[in-house]
This record gives structure tokens, sequence and C-alpha cells, in this order.
């Protein structure tokens, strides 16, 4: 992925950060008694129509923000 000022990213990278930031502002913002978050099933959701290499890219960038993988 190129930003606008023509440097060059690591797409999974990204998506893996933006999975953290929704995980992390979860649990900064709910019930402050979540102790244990091994105990939460944190769930991505995907379009049915998305290819399945689209869908095991969601899940790897799940999975390196220690979210764990169930399926």
């Amino acid at each position: 992925m190129e930003d606008t000022k023509g440097r060059t990213h690591d797409y999974l990278h990204i998506m893996a950060k933006f999975i953290q930031a929704l995980r992390e502002h979860f649990l900064r913002t709910h019930d402050k008694s979540i102790t244990d978050t091994t105990q939460i099933l944190w769930v991505v959701t995907v379009p049915a129509v998305w290819s399945e290499q689209a869908k095991g890219f969601m899940r790897e960038a799940a999975e390196k923000v220690d979210i764990a993988k169930h399926l």
C-alpha cells in the first residue's frame, strides 16, 4: 500500500493496527470489572461475498494482535 507521499506500507500491518485500536478502545471504555480478557470472544465480521483469501487476510490481521483463533 502506498500513502500520499509515495511511501509504501504493509497492508497487513495497517489492518492489524486498526483492529488493535478497536480492541483497546473497547477495553478502555467498557466495564472496568473485566480483568480476564481471555474470556472475551472477539468476532470480526466480513462480508460473505469476500473471497477465502480476503477472509484469511482479516483472520491473520486479527491474530497478529492476539485475538485468539477459534475456528
